[in-house]
């Protein structure tokens, strides 16, 4: 069976190789001569390497095996975790940094690559030989096992105390590091790509390629006209001269999609379609691997001069034209960001995270919800959250349906009854939306905050010391207009839900609910 195919560039999407930069329109002479150094000796490649710390020389006494590089969004999500660690922020989704926190662009010669599996803490030398010693390019190779012999009872002597995390600046673990790389670069090895489950965008699974994403693009604009001709078909949300017809056509009203030609659903299925099958090729997708340097005169900056004379030196900007132009916007804004100081989750960022799930869940086949860490655990958990602040925007708020228009005065001296068992619930029962109010036949309503007590049969909460947050009820026709609002965010919210993961409205709902 083939390996997947992934897209253009070696270990980027934006390793397109240095002597593309030679068809530039309009390069100097002198830039012309530079990138072709570069060509020339074999720096033709580009990694990332977040940092927030500024250097100019690659000392491998401060790495593990070797220096790590990757992607650009695995160069910022290596930073999202440093914050992480650092206690700034929770999730990635937050978007904080460590101050001065910036990613450095390298060029340099892929030599000869060993290809391993992501051990995850590559610090840790017991780790790294454990999984270097399963690798069938290194089968029989004795110094893996002598290393393993003297990392192991070093390692144990850390571990019954729950100390791990001093092992891995214990000179016997930085030793062992040392001496794999040594032993690697004693091989013949170069670098170590491995594919990157912790920081790609979806665990093995990296972001989409340019190509792709415009792509889908032109196929979710395209569907969104589609769709926003369908609503416009559909009853429209009523106003305060509602009639009751019209209130009940709305509330029965289905997807908008329903008001579609045959022809134009069809062929709305097919941009769906098509949406998922972009998202299904992996040939669509950047290469998941990052680089560990073990050479670091393999490595320049890519404002380097690549001078002859300076071959073989580990400094990065040595006779090499000063430092990294490190650009802005592009990779997530992180020198702004970390200019601008801590920022708060958004209800967008809850979203993205929650279609970022959907997509994973979609990716892996949408498995029902068996195990623990499911994916369709996660996306459920994640929908819920974001789907919080959009039908719940006051959470401390509830709303009382009721047909007498004195009842506000007595509200908190309420005591409902269960109709299930016939007996008093202990306090008023109330629901979190209006949607009962219509639904029940109540021809008014109003709002209350309090302290749930508990949960009546019908499921919904029943308040303890109740304050009226309005003091003369609501007509039925004037809450539906000031919920209308809120309708449409959720109905807006899940169908973009639908173009941003190509996943139907209806198999979100359900993954949502399940």
């Amino acid at each position: 069976m083939r390996p997947p195919r992934y897209g253009k560039g070696g270990l980027t999407r934006y390793a397109a190789m240095m002597a593309d930069k030679l068809k530039t329109p309009g390069l100097s002479a002198a830039e012309q001569a530079r990138i072709q150094r570069a060509v020339d000796q074999g720096f033709t490649n580009i990694a990332y390497h977040s940092t927030h710390e500024p250097w100019d020389e690659i000392d491998l006494n401060y790495t593990d095996i070797g220096l790590h590089a990757g992607t650009p969004t695995q160069a910022a999500n290596r930073a999202l975790d440093k914050a992480i660690q650092a206690k700034l922020q929770k999730h990635r989704s937050e978007g904080k940094y460590i101050p001065h926190t910036n990613v450095m662009p390298f060029a340099y010669r892929p030599g000869k690559s060993l290809r391993v599996t992501d051990v995850g803490e590559f610090k840790d030398a017991m780790t790294t030989l454990l999984g270097l010693r399963s690798n069938p390019e290194l089968k029989g190779q004795a110094w893996i096992d002598d290393l393993l012999d003297y990392v192991e009872p070093e390692k144990m002597s850390y571990t019954p105390q729950g100390q791990e995390a001093d092992w891995l600046t214990d000179t016997a673990n930085l030793m062992a590091l040392a001496d794999i790389r040594q032993n690697l670069r004693g091989m013949g090895y170069d670098t170590v790509v491995y594919p990157n489950q912790i920081e790609n965008a979806y665990e093995a699974q990296t972001e989409l390629l340019p190509e792709a994403e415009a792509r889908l693009a032109a196929i979710k604009q395209a569907a969104d006209a589609l769709y926003q001709k369908g609503r416009s078909l559909s009853p429209a949300v009523p106003d305060l001269n509602a009639t009751e017809e019209d209130i009940a056509k709305f509330l029965a009203a289905g997807d908008p999609l329903d008001y579609l030609s045959p022809d134009e659903r069809a062929l709305y299925e097919k941009y769906r379609d098509e949406s998922y099958g972009v998202r299904q090729d992996p040939a669509n997708y950047d290469n998941p691997n990052s680089v560990i340097f073990l050479d670091p005169s393999g490595v320049r900056s890519v404002n380097a001069q690549f001078a002859p004379e300076a071959i073989g030196e580990t400094g990065l900007f040595k006779r090499d034209g000063g430092p990294v132009a490190f650009g802005r916007g592009g990779i997530n804004r992180i020198a702004e960001q970390a200019a601008e100081g801590a920022l708060d989750m958004s209800q967008a960022a809850k979203v993205q995270r929650a279609a970022e799930a959907v997509k994973k869940w979609d990716l892996a086949g949408r498995p029902r919800m068996e195990s623990m860490d499911s994916p369709a655990k996660d996306a459920r958990s994640k929908l819920i959250e974001a789907f919080e602040g959009i039908e719940n925007p006051a959470p401390n708020v509830f709303w009382r349906g009721t047909n007498n228009t004195t009842e506000p005065e007595i509200a908190g001296s309420i005591n409902s009854k269960n109709h299930v068992t016939g007996q008093f619930e202990g306090g008023l029962s109330v629901s979190k939306s209006p949607a009962t109010i219509w639904s029940y036949g109540y021809k008014s309503g109003y709002r209350v905050t309090g302290d749930v007590a508990g949960y009546g049969s019908d499921g919904e909460p029943v308040l303890k010391n109740v304050k009226v947050v309005d003091s003369k009820v609501i007509p039925r026709s004037k809450i539906l207009e000031m919920d209308k609002a809120r309708l449409a965010q959720i109905r807006d919210a899940y169908s973009n839900l639908q173009r941003e993961t190509g996943v139907p409205v209806d198999l979100i709902q359900w993954l949502k609910y399940y």
